[in-house]
């Protein structure tokens, strides 16, 4: 039989044997054990002796036989997390005490694995190690415990680029920057390494931090990052610098008013340079030469001081002879061909330089002159060289400045009034001055005029000067749309078809051909749905030939006012 639950015995019980003999007397009965005893496992023989009075013996037995049944209790360790050892990609120093095993029988029983404490190197990830015992009957028990073996440590990153410094590529904004890249390495033998930009990139001006970063199977990142500096210390190129001229000095005055183009300039950083002047590009120069200079600066304070020209101010405008004597009429001195002649006033000039010019004449104030007719030609001559006579300096003409105007309301003319031009001659004596091809008070229509003044002197010295007047169009055209618009849909239809008179824009001026333009690009007359809460928008745009722009807007509603209808209505019915 079994032994009893975890125990190494089991009480066993029988029924006696039975006894007699032929004396018919008492019998001695002696007996191995008795019934109700606790035998161990194995085999146990019990045995029967009965004796009579006359010492006969008689004997009986039999086998008990306890038999183990029960499993070894085993019990192993709780389950174990360790991390790998540094720069391993598995673990040598995982122990545990070893299983503790308790069996009914008393025996010593050691477990067995085929792993051994502290003498097994565990990959990364979960083991399970199993424990069988077996105790003498053949009775077995199992028990596992899971050590799972995590990784975490972070890659490592080896030669990471340093901190670099360049110039942007000729003529660009950017530069292209490598660099040799850094490698990594992981305990668990596998990684990725990546970079948010890698060698041979194109970098733009400023600081850019470039960052790798190594990650392994198990999440573990690091990281390495370096600056990459792209600097521009490249100057703006002038794309456009005035050439050097020259200017004659404005009437009446010692200097001379020069118009140039603003210079441009270029820079690689795609940025517009500032450029600055010496002067403004209208300016009044002193006669003579004066240098003008323009810098361009970039964003990156690079600086281009090549854009220099001459202003050359030349005076070619002769003295003026303020007086001049009235002809003189005189006679001989007693008893000679001949007499001295003097004139007052003493004759003067100006000049716009403002210094005296040189006054000569060809007859000497003084000289001493013989009978007849003596013509005294008077010269004066500034510091320029300019040379003038009484008899050949044109008069001096002073225009308007340019002059822009723009259309009235409804109207395709304006008139123009101005102050006539002014002038002086040195002469003194009337002159004649008229414009062409229009005179003040006149209409003009939209155009740019060239005005010319026209002076004549009594000596047919003639002066010119000229001023523009421009008429522009500013009036917007005249489009006016139809009123908004309300129907309902056709009849058994989701929709009705709308028509509409399009407008007919006006302008002072002349409209384009191809106004008035739709949108949308419909024409009339459009089917159109229902348009429910918001109505459908139609517009129309004009433009007149001076690029003045007009539009209107007017809407359409289309409106479901029809029922539904219902089809199949069962007829009435009657239940009795």
């Amino acid at each position: 039989m079994a032994t009893d639950s975890n125990q190494a015995s089991a009480i066993v019980n029988w029924s006696d044997p039975s006894v007699s003999d032929n004396s018919g007397e008492l019998l001695l009965s002696v007996q191995s054990h008795l019934s109700g005893d606790m035998f161990r496992i194995g085999q146990t023989l019990v045995v029967y002796n009965a004796t009579d009075p006359y010492n006969n013996i008689a004997v009986c037995s039999f086998i008990i036989y306890i038999y183990d049944d029960d499993d070894p209790n085993l019990q192993c360790p709780s389950d174990i997390t360790t991390n790998t050892t540094y720069g391993q990609h598995d673990t040598y120093n995982v122990t545990w005490s070893n299983p503790i095993v308790n069996d009914n029988s008393g025996e010593v029983i050691k477990p067995t694995s085929k792993y051994t404490s502290g003498n097994n190197a565990f990959n990364i990830g979960s083991t399970v190690v199993i424990y069988d015992a077996v105790d003498s009957s053949g009775n077995a028990a199992m028990c596992n415990f899971t050590i799972t073996v995590t990784d975490k440590k972070n890659p490592v990153i080896n030669n990471c680029p340093i901190d670099t410094t360049v110039n942007t590529t000729t003529g660009l904004p950017t530069a292209n920057i490598s660099w040799i890249e850094p490698t990594a390495i992981d305990n668990s033998g596998y990684w990725g390494l990546t970079a948010d930009i890698g060698p041979g990139s194109e970098f733009p001006i400023g600081n850019i931090v470039v960052t790798y970063t190594a990650e392994d199977p198990y999440e573990n990142t690091a990281t390495c990052s370096f600056t990459v500096t792209v600097e521009d210390n490249e100057a703006p190129v002038f794309t456009f610098c005035p050439d050097s001229q020259s200017v004659n000095t404005t009437n009446g005055e010692y200097i001379g008013v020069a118009t140039w183009n603003t210079p441009t300039a270029s820079d690689n950083s795609e940025t517009l340079p500032i450029i600055v002047g010496s002067h403004n590009t209208t300016f009044k120069f002193s006669a003579g030469n004066t240098l003008v200079q323009y810098t361009a600066t970039d964003p990156y304070d690079n600086v281009n001081t090549t854009c220099t020209f001459t202003i050359t101010v030349e005076d070619n405008e002769a003295p003026i002879i303020t007086s001049c004597p009235e002809n003189i009429e005189t006679t001989t001195d007693t008893i000679t061909d001949s007499t001295t002649v003097t004139w007052t006033p003493i004759t003067t000039a100006t000049d716009n330089s403002g210094v005296a010019p040189n006054i000569n004449t060809t007859i000497e104030q003084g000289a001493t002159l013989a009978i007849g007719n003596h013509t005294v030609d008077v010269t004066a001559t500034d510091s320029s060289g300019n040379i003038n006579t009484t008899y050949d300096v044109p008069p001096v003409l002073t225009c308007l400045n340019d002059t822009f105007l723009m259309l009235g309301n409804t109207s395709s003319t304006v008139v123009v009034n101005w102050t006539p031009a002014s002038v002086f001659d040195n002469s003194g004596l009337a002159i004649v001055l008229y414009s062409s091809p229009k005179m003040s008070g006149d209409k003009f229509n939209m155009s740019t005029f060239v005005i010319t003044y026209t002076a004549i002197d009594a000596f047919d010295n003639i002066a010119t000067c000229t001023f523009t007047i421009t008429v522009r169009d500013k009036e917007l055209p005249n489009i006016i749309c139809p009123d908004n618009i309300t129907k309902e849909t056709d009849p058994g239809i989701a929709l009705t078809l709308v028509t509409w008179n399009v407008p007919v824009p006006t302008d002072n001026v002349a409209i384009l051909p191809t106004s008035a333009v739709a949108i949308p690009l419909v024409s009339p007359p459009v089917n159109i749905y229902i348009t429910g809460n918001a109505a459908y928008e139609q517009a129309y745009t004009a433009e007149d030939t001076s690029g003045n722009i007009a539009s209107c807007t007017f809407y359409i509603t289309v409106e479901d006012k029809e029922p539904p209808v219902i089809t199949d209505c069962p007829p009435d019915m009657n239940f009795f």
